[in-house]
């Protein structure tokens, strides 16, 4: 960010100012260097090694307002976003830059509202000037299909402003615009959920939290077939293996020792749950695979039991409702509860049966005399540096 900062120094304020309208957009911008460039007329994202870059003329730059330079900022971002920089294999280089632009300020100006000056504004390319429909969320490649060369050159000739990029083709430009997202949010990937590549990122996290929950799980439902029960502690019969990215995984034996198991999860509705339901989904899908049944239900104050997906809404927190439910019906190895735990103490029939998992600044002092965990425990993320 120094070196940002001594190259443009109010970049800062304006990424400051884009996070307002686009947390992920803002947060490209923070992850790649923005640099002075003399040598080209406006602005470009580029590579350099196995990087991205931004690159801005400081005289283009220096005549600019605070509304205007933003909206440079997330111009080039938007285009790290899509991946225009390795799309539109067999076009010349002129018509991809045209469409590109025309797709990117189209979105920034009518889906993102930003703010730019009437100067600038009759520079940019859009949809509308192309001869095309505003807000009709066209591909670059379909835009370039529909539009005629003449109006490629037309466009060229107008605009001071028409992006510089150079499109290198897939491959290298995925790998470094993969590496871009990754080191994003989850709030910042959740903003820009439109990007193929935070739609990837987010799978990807999806699944690995996934299988960590299920493979916690049937460490613990070999334990328990083994007579460690304690409440409190739980060890294990030998170290897990490791995979590659940091997952611990459970060896043959606790998988085969799990199998045949039937697990339920209780899912509190009415706490801080959001951003859990699909881990969960996930999860039970995992323990699916190694044989394992699984029942899924949520509460508030009352059980109900969902069939595809876990259910939302409701209101209040009633521990009994469950307790009662599972009595009434015993036959379970392990029922994990997920709950900002605010809800009176909770009492249960065989307390060694149950994993309550604590949502990140929940309580655990109702269910603090049984087993419970905090949340991460089980969901854990995956690390930054993977």
């Amino acid at each position: 960010m120094r070196e940002l900062e001594y190259a443009f120094p109010s970049a800062g304020a304006c990424i400051s100012r884009l996070h307002m309208r686009s947390k992920g957009l803002a947060g490209i911008c923070r992850h790649i260097p923005i640099l002075p460039n003399s040598g080209i007329e406006t602005a470009r994202v580029c590579t350099s090694g196995r990087s991205l870059r931004m690159e801005i003329n400081p005289e283009f730059w220096g005549r600019l307002s605070e509304h205007d330079r933003t909206f440079i900022l997330a111009h080039e971002a938007f285009h790290i976003a899509l991946g225009h920089l390795g799309r539109g294999r067999g076009y010349p280089q002129q018509m991809m830059n045209v469409a590109a632009d025309a797709i990117t300020n189209d979105w920034l100006i009518h889906r993102l509202a930003l703010d730019l000056s009437p100067q600038l504004l009759e520079q940019v390319i859009t949809m509308e000037t192309v001869g095309l429909e505003n807000g009709s969320a066209l591909s670059m490649e379909h835009v370039m299909s529909q539009m005629k060369f003449e109006t490629c050159v037309q466009m060229l000739s107008m605009s001071t402003w028409a992006s510089e990029h150079a499109f290198i083709g897939e491959g290298l430009a995925d790998e470094q615009i993969r590496g871009v997202v990754r080191r994003l949010t989850p709030a910042e990937i959740q903003d820009i959920g439109w990007s193929p590549y935070a739609v990837e990122v987010r799978k990807d996290e999806l699944q690995h939290v996934s299988m960590h929950a299920a493979a916690e799980i049937m460490r613990l439902l070999a334990a328990g077939r083994h007579g460690r029960r304690n409440c409190q502690q739980h060890t294990w019969i030998r170290e897990p293996r490791r995979m590659s990215d940091g997952l611990l995984i459970p060896d043959a034996d606790e998988v085969k020792n799990a199998s045949g198991c039937h697990v339920r999860f209780y899912l509190d509705s009415s706490g801080s749950m959001n951003g859990f339901e699909d881990m969960l989904l996930g999860c039970t899908e995992e323990l699916k695979r190694n044989d394992i049944s699984v029942s899924k239900f949520w509460f508030d104050t009352r059980v109900h039991p969902c069939e595809n997906r876990f259910m939302s809404g409701g209101g209040g927190t009633d521990f009994r409702c469950i307790a009662s439910h599972a009595a009434s019906s015993p036959r379970f190895d392990m029922a994990v509860v997920i709950t900002d735990g605010y809800a009176p103490r909770a009492e249960v029939q065989n307390a060694s049966k149950w994993l309550w998992l604590i949502t990140e600044n929940g309580s655990h002092h109702a269910v603090g005399h049984m087993r419970w965990k905090p949340i991460s425990w089980a969901f854990r993320k995956r690390k930054a540096s993977n």
